[in-house]
């Protein structure tokens, strides 16, 4: 974990209300979603929005006990390999003896950091992955031919608004709604499906635009907000907007 300050660790385990002997209780993602009992709902399901990156880490979790396998094996047999997605992988193992992978830099100077990894929350975010393979995502996505991995009905209900976001995840002017996995919104008269992420030295977006046939994906390997500003030049670009 990158500090900046001394006590920034300590800090960090107040935030979350969690003291060490917590954390090195947690081996399996059962662990995670049973350590969830102690968290109070804001609300009564269903009746409210705020993020959690880590519910998908739950998620994961049922995967695991509905199908009997492991989510990396989930996640490889139904999407990775049926998509021809062979640059991706949750594995940093396959990743670090590869001979083309980006490296991370934080900072103004660029400093070089750790490569990031977290196997066991990995359902949050930790799956790396190529331009030429979030490509072939994009289009799984936009393609409404029928697919094995997910039915077009599925596709499209994932796409539609579940509820408003609150006021602070609004882009700029625009309202912004959450479907199942995607947030929604207007852009210039069209609408937008995206989703981006990032942690230290990490930036990612993927952006779909249904009724025009495109998805555009951009990736950092450093700290900035730039990502947003290229995908928007990209679709202005490709739209004549």
């Amino acid at each position: 974990m990158y500090s900046d300050t001394p006590t920034e660790w300590d800090e960090a385990l107040a935030y979350y209300r969690l003291v060490e002997d917590e954390l090195t209780s947690i081996h399996t993602r059962e662990d995670i979603t049973r350590w969830f009992r102690k968290v109070k709902l804001e609300s009564p399901p269903g009746h409210d929005w705020n993020y959690c990156t880590d519910a998908y880490v739950i998620l994961g979790d049922l995967i695991e006990k509905v199908t009997g396998e492991s989510w990396e094996t989930f996640l490889q047999n139904q999407f990775l390999t049926p998509l021809q997605m062979t640059r991706t992988t949750t594995d940093t193992n396959i990743i670090l003896t590869d001979n083309n992978y980006a490296k991370y830099y934080l900072g103004t100077d660029k400093v070089e950091t750790p490569y990031p990894t977290n196997s066991l929350a990995a359902p949050i975010g930790f799956l790396y992955s190529t331009a030429t393979d979030l490509a072939k995502y994009m289009s799984f996505h936009l393609n409404y031919s029928s697919s094995e991995q997910l039915e077009n009905t599925l596709k499209k209900q994932m796409q539609n608004p579940v509820c408003r976001v609150s006021e602070e995840w609004d882009n700029e002017t625009n309202t912004c709604f959450y479907g199942l996995g995607w947030f929604i919104e207007d852009y210039k008269g069209k609408t937008i499906i995206e989703h981006g992420g990032g942690q230290m030295a990490v930036r990612a977006l993927i952006s779909l635009i249904p009724e025009e046939n495109i998805g555009v994906a951009v990736l950092l390997n450093f700290d900035s907000t730039v990502h947003r500003y290229i995908s928007s030049k990209i679709i202005d670009i490709l739209l004549d907007l």
